[in-house]
């Protein structure tokens, strides 16, 4: 797993100063513009009407005549004649502010007591002033805006290279392997500081908790294990050996033969039940299975329970699939959904169909509605507490055996017409193999 927290950081930082250096250059240059046609318009109209006032006290007086200002002015009987503006094209220039960017100037266009006054400014020094204006206290609030800009990113960064470093740490830890010390603040340098080190002491405890539980899930499923299996080793043991007693009664055989498979049952409910109470990553070990031999055990074993009950169960195998699985976790969840099937069917018809990568049990029971459809899988739900028998945790167990192994079920019902549960196993198994 990547964790580019500080290479993502500096690329928002670097397209964050170039969007606001954009910005700023196009403000400025906005502001130029803005500057050049309102600036020396107010400039121009200010000598201008400078000029005239002189001009009332003195006819005399000449228009400017600087390095960058001309002035030009044309008798009131002259005005729009050719040549009355020499060789700039002045004449057919209306009053107020013109732009000449082809010939070079920024002209004011005066009518005055003494006729029309032009009044040009050099509009390349116009343009350098400006720049001159505008390009110091642009450059000071770029170096600002960079200064910044470097300083924030450095700071992010001292806090973000911590938190990749023990994001990177923590996806490293395996509770199962290591110990939580690997996690411990005291071990993480000085970088680590403030709320860094806050969260790593959080982290570190949580993993210390873990690392506790997962020890004595550990020992539940080790001590667990020994001890409901040994006394159904006994029994099956005492059952195997009283079995062969021949003066024994057929009736008291037959007792002894539900004993027996009834233990075996137990020892596969128990397995199964140990396995979902591991981690999901620790092997399962796997087996060869013939699945249509495995469903016809569980098919007999229910008729045998179903005694005088008005059901007849039919097992139709269009393909014999043989799986590498868990014989045990395979055999509970078959044997979940015939016992589901049989236990709110009052007399009819059930139908187990084998394909080639799936079982399909269909019953004519009093099917479910979509509230039950929705709630079905969930521990401790009985669709009609009045026909149910059990904890409603069979399809609960169904659902995570199935998870931890990669197969999925399917339930399809309507109230009153029965439900159809169908299981799909993959090709290959999903859990991880004892090696």
């Amino acid at each position: 797993m990547s964790y580019g927290l500080p290479r993502k950081l500096r690329i928002v930082f670097i397209v964050q100063v170039a969007l606001v250096t954009l910005a700023i250059v196009a403000g400025g240059w906005l502001v130029g513009v803005l500057a050049k046609h309102g600036l020396f318009r107010e400039l121009l109209r200010e000598d201008a009407a400078y000029y005239w006032q002189r001009y009332r006290e003195n006819p005399a007086t000449p228009p400017p005549d600087t390095r960058r200002i001309r002035g030009l002015r044309v008798a009131a009987e002259r005005i729009g004649q050719a040549g009355s503006t020499g060789l700039l094209p002045l004449n057919g220039l209306a009053p107020g502010f013109h732009d000449l960017e082809r010939d070079g100037w920024l002209v004011w266009v005066d009518d005055g007591p003494g006729g029309r006054l032009y009044l040009l400014y050099n509009r390349q020094h116009a343009q350098q002033l400006i720049w001159w204006v505008a390009s110091v206290p642009l450059l000071l609030t770029l170096l600002a805006i960079y200064l910044a800009s470097w300083y924030a990113y450095r700071a992010s960064r001292d806090l973000i290279i911590p938190i990749n470093e023990l994001a990177r740490r923590v996806a490293n830890w395996d509770p199962r392997l290591t110990s939580a010390d690997d996690l411990d603040p005291a071990d993480l340098g000085p970088r680590f500081k403030g709320e860094t080190r806050q969260l790593a002491q959080v982290l570190h405890e949580m993993a210390r908790r873990m690392r506790a539980h997962i020890q004595r899930e550990h020992e539940f499923t080790r001590d667990a294990s020994h001890e409901l299996r040994t006394p159904l080793t006994v029994i099956r043991v005492a059952t195997d050996v009283a079995l062969g007693d021949p003066d024994i009664s057929p009736r008291q055989q037959r007792s002894l033969q539900r004993i027996a498979r009834a233990g075996a049952d137990m020892e596969e409910v128990i397995e199964s039940q140990l396995l979902l109470a591991r981690e999901s990553e620790i092997g399962v070990p796997l087996q060869q299975v013939d699945v249509a031999q495995l469903v016809a055990d569980e098919v007999a074993k229910a008729e045998e329970k179903l005694q005088q009950r008005p059901i007849r169960l039919h097992l139709e195998v269009q393909q014999v699939p043989r799986l590498e699985t868990s014989a045990g976790a395979l055999r509970v969840v078959v044997r979940h959904l015939l016992e589901n099937a049989c236990k709110y069917t009052d007399q009819g018809d059930i139908f187990l169909r084998l394909e080639n990568n799936r079982l399909v049990v269909t019953d004519t029971g009093i099917g479910m509605n979509s509230d039950d459809l929705r709630l079905a899988f969930e521990p401790f739900y009985r669709v009609n507490h009045a026909m149910a028998t059990g904890a409603g945790l069979g399809l609960s167990i169904v659902r995570r055996l199935c998870d931890r192994f990669g197969w999925s079920i399917r339930l399809e019902s309507q109230p009153g017409q029965g439900t159809c549960a169908t299981l799909s196993f993959a090709a290959e198994p999903q859990p991880v193999a004892v090696t």
